[in-house]
């Protein structure tokens, strides 16, 4: 039944193509979870507005190698 769902929600993501990490669901978790992790974190910094301007570009940088993780 989870393996199921769990095909269902790759599919439905778009990263049911046929990688090596759908074959693996650990990978996967640990992606999103490392994802949101950082998303989070560099949000923080850009939303909180205490930061320096160079921890602001690390933040901007940080989160845009997540979206392109994901888009790739």
């Amino acid at each position: 039944m989870i393996g199921r769902n769990f095909r269902l929600l790759l599919r439905l993501l778009g990263l049911a193509g046929g990688g090596a990490a759908v074959d693996n669901p650990a990978a996967v978790w640990m992606a999103v979870g490392i994802s949101i992790v950082v998303l989070g974190a560099g949000l923080y910094v850009i939303l909180s507005k205490q930061y320096s301007d160079d921890v602001q570009r690390w933040a901007f940088g940080a989160i845009g190698v997540i979206v392109g993780y994901w888009l790739a």
